[in-house]
């Protein structure tokens, strides 16, 4: 959430909008920004090792391959879902 949430306020006209929401199994997670848009969409290869950025929806992507970017010149909408994990010992 983090890396998207940077990503927004970074490359996305400095503000985003981090909505977090309870659904059955985890949680929802999109984030919202209104800037001019991604390009070329979620990178599938890492950058160059010595590239100056560049690692951020790449590894979003990895870590949670559900991840959907709706990307327009007004903005990027990201999705993604975290599944709950019990911890032992915790009742659900």
């Amino acid at each position: 959430m983090s890396e998207l949430a940077s990503n927004a306020i970074r490359h996305g006209g400095g503000r985003g909008l981090l909505t977090i929401e309870p659904v059955p199994g985890g949680v929802r997670v999109e984030v919202r920004d209104w800037g001019p848009g991604l390009a070329h969409g979620i990178p599938t290869k890492p950058p160059k090792q010595l590239a100056y950025g560049g690692r951020g929806l790449w590894i979003v992507s990895k870590l949670f391959p559900e991840l959907v970017l709706d990307s327009s010149p007004s903005g990027v909408t990201a999705n993604l879902f975290l599944a709950r994990t019990d911890r032992p010992g915790t009742e659900g």
